[in-house]
């Protein structure tokens, strides 16, 4: 027997069923159990999301099947914020140090990209990074440079990667 309608009370906490509970929103309360969630809309949230896991945490694992695309993060400052995302950037037009930030703990793998516009100085990286031949690329300013950092260790080594002087 199917229900229609709706079901209105501010008091009512939890909807337990063998069935499905269709409609345009759930406005609060919890969805929970072993059944799968399925919409053609979007699941937002302005707080965590935990994707399986049953506590709601930081850098969760996400199995990703198919393409998808992330933010690019603009930099005001020398410092990626490796928890707001895996591209960054930034124009360098004097001589800066960068500094890396909330990094995944140790044991679990993280990447981020750097696109530099470097209009002039020179940048300098944290000591943590080692580069092919433990040599720090050389730079040609008025062009674009991509960086590629991976750690495994929460940041105690990073690996670095350029490709660098792009015509702009």
């Amino acid at each position: 027997t199917q229900l229609a309608g709706s079901i209105t009370d501010s008091k009512l906490n939890t909807i337990s069923t063998a069935g499905k509970v269709s409609g345009s929103a759930v406005t609060s309360g919890t969805i929970a159990g072993s059944t799968a969630i399925s919409t053609s809309g979007q699941i937002s949230t302005s707080g965590k999301m935990s994707v399986g896991s049953t506590s709601v945490s930081t850098n969760t694992d996400l199995d990703v099947t198919g393409a998808y695309a992330g933010n690019k993060v603009t930099m005001s400052n020398a410092t990626v914020d490796c928890s707001t995302g895996n591209y960054f950037c930034h124009t360098a037009a004097a001589s800066i140090a960068y500094a890396f930030s909330n990094v995944p703990a140790s044991g679990r793998s993280y990447a981020f990209t750097l696109e530099v516009y470097h209009t002039g100085g020179t940048l300098s990286w944290p000591s943590e990074v080692k580069w092919p031949g433990d040599t720090a690329p050389t730079l040609t300013t008025s062009k674009t440079h991509l960086f590629v950092f991976i750690t495994d260790d929460g940041g105690s080594r990073w690996r670095g990667i350029a490709n660098v002087d792009y015509v702009n």
